[in-house]
């Protein structure tokens, strides 16, 4: 895994916008033990890294932000689906603005498409918060990197509990991702 100074996503080229997670223990203890039935998506948490041009747009101290700046704790399938959502959104409408809230924060991502570009505002305190961090990149790289972090989740989650592939929520955020795949190649 590239570190905190390198910008560059999954496809190796400069990334405004790269979004990191890691599982913790006791989650993935639950993603074992969970059957397709009984397997409940939002209560399943990760530690995300958000980067703006290669940094993080929180300071020290931050809510929730762990010290390599992770925000801790963060539903992750929840956060993911709306980033994907968001994304299908924003392929079917131009202009449009989506919004995603960092689940379990006072921290909101801001999506606003004009054309092939999207400017992405992280906003502190929700819609009327102040903006913290903004880049400009191309609608492509955008649905391209949330579109990864979905898969990314999903396989995870799969890797380690195969009968998950079941359950009717992660069928509908997989079926969520393929839309998206499909607007991307269109």
């Amino acid at each position: 895994m590239a570190g905190p100074a390198d910008n560059r996503g999954i496809t190796g080229v400069p990334s405004h916008f790269r979004i990191r997670t890691r599982f913790l223990p006791k989650d993935m203890g639950y993603v074992l033990q969970s059957t397709e039935d009984d397997f409940v998506y939002d209560v399943v948490d990760a530690d995300v890294r958000i980067e703006i041009n290669g940094r993080t747009p929180f300071l020290p101290g931050s809510y929730r932000l762990s010290d390599d700046g992770y925000l801790r704790s963060i539903p992750v399938i929840d956060f993911a689906w709306n980033l994907v959502v968001a994304c299908k959104h924003l392929s079917n409408s131009n202009p449009s603005t989506e919004r995603v809230t960092v689940t379990s924060t006072h921290y909101e991502l801001e999506f606003e498409r004009q054309n092939d570009s999207v400017q992405l505002r992280v906003l502190e305190g929700g819609r009327a918060g102040k903006v913290i961090a903004a880049t400009s990149l191309t609608l492509i790289e955008l649905q391209r990197e949330c579109k990864s972090v979905g898969e990314l989740e999903l396989a995870g989650i799969f890797r380690d509990n195969p009968a998950l592939r079941g359950n009717p929520h992660l069928k509908r955020f997989a079926s969520e991702i393929a839309m998206l795949e499909r607007a991307i190649k269109q």
